[in-house]
């Protein structure tokens, strides 16, 4: 039989309403990590579980399974070593397809969790394109802009100059586009840029600190004069 919060989840996934922070026993510490950029290579979820806090015992036999709006039910299997005491890894799958959201569910004994988080779409820098050049010397600004392939909004995005460290920016939302005084880029051939979009949920079912993060990326080249 579902629980309450499960039954609610579903209504929450097929509804599309946004994140939940969900429910559960508050004994694990979960750190759940999402990323994508856009390839099935560069696609994964894993997932940290420990006992009782952030440096609690690493466990090895909790139960992590993920529900995606469009892709249905998968588990993240355990991918790490034990040696004696020693303990690395994490509950891990890769070369996935990206969805819409997720709700992912941690078991063990009488321990669990339950959360959903909304993801942000695919992100695509659509301004500048690649291998184009930019002239500094036309005294215009540099307009970056991005697009999400299922119009999510992220609650964080970074724009990351690899030479122009000046121009990097951190936004507290999702205005789509971002201008660039061409005073604060520095002359490259190439230049990398990168549109990082982010969502996070804290996880109420789980210790302090728990979350559940999701982040899609794009990077192009093209060249600063």
């Amino acid at each position: 039989m579902r629980t309450l919060f499960q039954t609610l989840a579903a209504m929450t996934l097929l509804a599309g309403c946004g994140s939940s922070p969900g429910g559960g026993t508050r004994t694990l510490y979960v750190k759940a990590e999402a990323w994508s950029d856009g390839s099935s290579d560069g696609t994964w979820i894993s997932v940290e579980v420990r006992q009782g806090s952030s440096d609690g015992t690493l466990l090895n036999d909790a139960t992590v399974s993920m529900h995606g709006s469009k892709s249905g039910d998968f588990s993240l299997p355990w991918q790490g070593i034990s040696f004696g005491n020693f303990r690395a890894g994490s509950y891990h799958k890769g070369q996935m397809a990206w969805d819409s959201g997720f709700q992912i569910s941690v078991k063990r004994g009488n321990d669990a969790l339950d959360a959903y988080l909304e993801v942000p779409g695919i992100t695509t820098i659509t301004n500048p394109l690649g291998g184009t050049t930019f002239r500094r010397a036309d005294g215009q600004p540099l307009m970056v802009k991005w697009k999400d392939d299922v119009n999510h909004v992220a609650q964080k995005v970074t724009v990351t100059f690899d030479h122009s460290d000046g121009a990097t920016s951190i936004l507290n939302a999702d205005p789509l586009q971002l201008q660039v005084d061409p005073n604060r880029l520095v002359a490259a051939s190439p230049e990398n840029i990168e549109v990082r979009r982010e969502n996070t949920v804290n996880l109420a079912g789980g210790v302090s600190g728990s979350s559940f993060t999701a982040t899609t990326r794009h990077r192009i080249d093209f060249n600063i004069e």
